[in-house]
């Protein structure tokens, strides 16, 4: 259960294509409303009066239904695409992208991509579950090929991951 200081921002919902059996998923803040919110940086599972505070990738387990590959890839990148990971403070991996134009953070060029070998991400059904495959951006600045697990309750499980870059020059998201 949430304490009375943690709110959320109804305006912010994070939207999904699956089913979440009722739970609706919010940035967390604390704080008093109304006044200036320290950061809580939290994933808040919200279903009826119940505010739950999803303190990690395993918090989401059981609280979704995966049906297809690509509902699979959508739950794994809720907690590694920059603009989502830090909601998740045991994720210590992004998922880069290609770059517009010039590099940034979590942004890579088409000539590092073709050096290194980074592919697009993949999923698939496998058994009961779903394997994704995918580059992933380590926090220490390793580029990684990494194979996933993910079954239909949301259960998750990194299976390998390869080095392709020890030292990627893919810069790491920062927040302020």
């Amino acid at each position: 259960m949430v304490d009375q200081e943690v709110w959320i921002d109804e305006s912010r919902p994070l939207r999904v294509s699956f089913d979440t059996h009722g739970w609706r998923f919010h940035p967390g803040a604390r704080g008093i409303v109304g006044t200036p919110a320290e950061a809580f940086l939290r994933l808040v599972a919200v279903r009826g009066d119940t505010r739950e505070v999803v303190e990690g990738v395993a918090g989401l387990r059981g609280r979704v239904a995966l049906s297809t590959p690509e509902q699979a890839l959508e739950l794994v990148r809720l907690f590694t695409l920059p603009a989502t990971h830090y909601l998740f403070p045991d994720s210590r991996r992004v998922e880069p992208a290609p770059a517009d134009g010039a590099p940034g953070p979590a942004r890579y060029t088409a000539d590092y991509a073709a050096k290194v070998g980074i592919r697009p991400a993949s999923a698939r059904r496998e058994g009961d579950g779903f394997v994704v495959e995918r580059a992933l951006l380590e926090a220490g600045g390793a580029l990684v090929h990494a194979r996933e697990r993910v079954a239909a309750d949301g259960a998750y499980a990194l299976e390998e991951a390869r080095t392709l870059d020890p030292r990627s020059p893919i810069v790491f998201p920062a927040y302020e």
